[in-house]
């Protein structure tokens, strides 16, 4: 018997949740009438039933300005960077990485390889050693990797980085695990300087016979995505391009930058970031680094947090002599390092695959109710479905039952079993859910997340935003919130 463990996927996502509803009734959601009991024991065949991101994303690739997965949704991966190899090669091991992806709930870990500095250059064996230990680790835990050349003059390397991306590329380039990053901050180039050196290396990959996702750096420590925005690389397919914050340091003024690039369809990856200033000390500042995890769920930006080592210093997520093998309680983290963590179970906003064969409009797959973590109480289509959903009842009968369809494009509707409609984010999302529709359209789609008390909270399609239990659940239900917190999470269980 072990405590409730709903999701350990890159995206938090509702697959999860499918493969919840195929199962009998759950006691840890709740007897219908019972308060809700966080902390209850269920069998360990409900986490058998769970799937690692590689089996629901399989390969990745970029489209548009999107990372998506083999199924044509889009994704964001969140997890960890590991500190420079060449100063931490004790936490590159399996335990640790088997701790972000068991623990933690990590959909990526970035393996730093160190360049410079008695890295790579100095000692090519050791450091291709270290980096192989953890992909093959990511790879048997089913989450994805960055192999990252760690590197502020890559330029200057030029032949290095192509002779050990090729390698790297015909050891792994068959694995959907793998993502290169090729340059992780350009420091004192122009970004045609960088955009050569990126050309010459993935050219060397892709002549190794991988397409998987390449990353690249961008000018000033990676993060002028505009100049990279106005002329990005065309010779090659399945490039994204590297944005790189520290919260104390990098505000607004960055974020416009992202969104410039953004707006004109580049695909960025913050393949690294912090919770402090940027030389990796100074004091926390968690606010900025909530606005820049609002920024990128909403544009459903990848990243990795910078970094899991025990150096002290502010960016560290491990306390001195914490270990290095994994299995560190919360005791054993720094305040960035909780900080991370907590926004890696948080879940994120992407969409689940469809089932093997799916396609529009998908198929019933459970009956299910849903209990507000606010107040307790089951939503209900009250009056028979004709008001709008609100948290009220203490019980479960017709009126708070809902047949879920999972839809191709990985979505979710549900239909009220009160009267037979489907559930809308009506008024483009603007005014209260209601179960008023017979068909499904935007209006009717919501993504799933699974967060890591084992509720579930629900993205509107038609505007992003997260469905609330409005005034603590005295109000009906809206699509109105960038955020997940307590008015925004739901237990989840089957209709008994």
């Amino acid at each position: 018997m072990k405590k409730i463990s709903l999701r350990r996927t890159s995206s938090g996502l509702g697959l999860s949740l499918l493969a919840l509803l195929a199962l009998p009734a759950v006691t840890a959601m709740g007897c219908v009438g019972e308060a809700v009991d966080e902390s209850t024991e269920i069998p360990d065949t409900l986490d058998e039933a769970l799937s690692s991101p590689i089996a629901q994303h399989g390969a990745l690739h970029i489209s548009g300005s999107h990372l998506q997965d083999a199924h044509g949704a889009t994704v964001q991966l969140k997890g960890m960077s590991l500190f420079w190899s060449q100063w931490s090669g004790q936490l590159w091991n399996s335990g640790a990485v088997g701790t972000l992806a068991d623990d933690w709930h990590a959909g990526v870990v970035r393996a730093a390889m160190g360049v410079e500095m008695g890295g790579y250059l100095d000692n090519p064996e050791a450091e291709k050693s270290r980096v192989k230990t953890v992909v093959d680790a990511a790879i048997a835990k089913g989450i994805y990797v960055i192999i990252d050349w760690h590197d502020h003059n890559a330029t200057q390397h030029t032949w290095q980085s192509k002779q050990f991306f090729t390698e790297m590329a015909q050891t792994y380039g068959s694995s959907p695990n793998v993502i290169f990053e090729i340059y992780n901050e350009p420091v004192g180039v122009s970004w045609g300087q960088v955009k050569s050196y990126a050309v010459e290396v993935i050219g060397a990959i892709r002549g190794a016979g991988a397409s998987n996702v390449v990353v690249v750096g961008t000018p000033t420590w990676s993060q002028d995505v505009d100049a990279a925005a106005n002329d990005p690389i065309t010779q090659f397919a399945n490039v994204a391009y590297t944005l790189h914050f520290y919260a104390g340091t990098h505000k607004q003024p960055l974020r416009d930058k992202a969104s410039y690039a953004i707006s004109k369809g580049l695909p960025l990856f913050v393949t690294e970031w912090g919770s402090c200033d940027a030389s990796g000390n100074g004091g926390l500042d968690l606010n900025e680094s909530q606005t820049w995890i609002n920024f990128l769920d909403q544009n459903h930006i990848s990243w990795a947090n910078w970094s899991l080592f025990d150096k002290p210093e502010t960016a560290s997520a491990l306390v001195p002599g914490a270990g290095n093998n994994g299995g560190w309680p919360d005791s054993a983290l720094t305040a960035s390092g909780l900080f991370a963590k907590q926004k890696i179970l948080e879940g994120t906003s992407n969409p689940p695959p469809p089932p093997p064969g799916g396609g529009g409009g998908g198929g019933v797959t459970g009956r299910i109710t849903l209990r507000a973590a606010v107040d307790n109480q089951f939503v209900c289509a009250d009056n028979g479905g004709s008001t709008p959903l609100i948290s009220n009842r203490d019980t479960a009968l017709g009126w708070e039952q809902f047949d879920t369809i999972q839809n191709g494009d990985g979505s979710v509707s549900f239909r009220a079993v009160a009267n037979g409609r489907l559930v809308s984010a009506e008024n483009f999302g603007n005014s209260p859910l209601l179960a008023d529709r017979d068909a499904v359209g935007d209006w009717e789609k919501f993504y799933p997340t699974q967060n890591g008390d084992g509720t579930f909270s629900f993205k509107a399609k038609i505007n992003g935003k997260f469905v609330c239990a409005e005034n603590q659940g005295q109000s009906a239900l809206i699509a109105n919130r960038d955020a997940i917190g307590l008015w925004e999470k739901f237990w989840v269980a089957p209709a008994q």
